[in-house]
C-alpha cells in the first residue's frame, strides 16, 4: 500500500506504526490544524488498527515555517496564542508545526518520536514548491509513504 498527498506550504505529516504495520499520511494546512487533523489521524489509527499512540513515529516534512507564515486576524483568532507571534497591526506569524506537534502529543505520541524537517518551503533554496512564494504558478511537493518501507 502506498499513500500520497500533495502540499505546497502545508505540513505533510507521516505516521508510522511499525509494530502493527500501519501508516498514515496527513495534509495539515491551517484549516486542517484548526479541525485537529493530526490528533484525529492518531485516533483513527488506534481505532482501526489497534495502534498504541506511544509506538508511533511521526515525521513532519518540509513546510512553511513561522518565519514566513504571516496571517491576519481572521486566522489568528482560531489559534491559541502560544502558536502565534505578533508581526505588526493585525498581523501574526503562525507556527503550524508547534500546533500540530501539540496535537500529536495530546493524542499520545511521545515528543521524542516527532521529527521535524528543518526546511521552510517558502525561504528554502532547496527546490521546494511554495504557494506563498509562487502563488497560482506554484507546483506541489508530492509525498509518498509506502507500507513496505516500514
Amino acid at each position: 500500500m502506498v499513500l500520497a498527498i500533495q502540499v505546497a506550504d502545508c505540513l505533510p505529516i507521516f505516521l508510522i506504526a511499525p509494530n502493527v504495520s500501519a501508516i498514515g499520511l496527513v495534509h495539515a494546512g491551517w484549516r486542517g490544524t484548526v479541525a485537529g487533523i493530526a490528533g484525529e489521524a492518531v485516533r483513527k489509527l488506534k481505532e482501526d488498527f489497534g495502534v498504541d499512540p506511544g509506538s508511533l513515529s511521526c515525521f513532519i516534512g518540509p513546510s512553511i515555517h513561522t518565519c514566513c507564515y504571516t496571517v491576519g486576524r481572521e486566522v489568528m483568532d482560531k489559534f491559541q496564542t502560544d502558536h502565534l507571534t505578533e508581526n505588526g497591526p493585525n498581523r501574526y506569524n503562525l507556527d503550524l508545526i508547534s500546533a500540530n506537534s501539540a496535537q500529536l502529543s495530546e493524542a499520545g505520541v511521545a515528543a521524542e518520536k516527532i521529527t521535524v524537517d528543518k526546511r521552510c518551503t517558502h525561504c528554502s533554496e532547496s527546490g521546494l514548491h511554495s504557494y506563498r512564494r509562487h502563488g497560482d504558478r506554484a507546483g506541489r511537493n508530492v509525498c509518498f509513504l509506502n507500507l513496505k518501507w516500514v
